[in-house]
């Protein structure tokens, strides 16, 4: 979660129990979300929530749920399992691809930058 503070968002960390902190901090509680402090005034557009949805494992019979995997690299899945389950020379192919998309897969979801979020009002 981050929250406008002086014309900046800041990140606010999540602490699992609500007590005294002299740095801010979120925290779940009854199934609502807790700031402290309190913002002393309504800003609009003052705080944003992020969420991550939890993905559960990918069985046969749930192969039309989401996989997690942004969907430019989603061969990135298939190559993956055919890699596993191929032997001989094929194995060589798919592991090739499954390792080249892998990498650019990495490339574009790696660190901080995936969080950050430009926006204009």
């Amino acid at each position: 979660m981050t929250m406008l503070c002086d014309d900046e968002y800041v990140r606010l960390p999540l602490r699992q129990f609500h007590n005294a902190s002299i740095k801010p901090y979120h925290y779940f509680q009854a199934g609502q979300i807790g700031i402290v402090p309190t913002p002393q005034e309504t800003v609009p557009y003052g705080i944003k929530v992020f969420h991550a949805p939890v993905l559960y494992p990918l069985r046969l019979q749930d192969m039309d749920k989401d996989t997690g995997f942004d969907p430019d690299y989603d061969m990135l899945l298939v190559y993956g399992v055919l890699r596993e389950i191929t032997k001989g020379d094929d194995a060589e192919e798919y592991n090739n691809k499954y390792e080249q998309l892998y990498v650019e897969y990495q490339a574009i979801s790696n660190g901080y930058e995936r969080y950050s979020v430009d926006e204009r009002w």
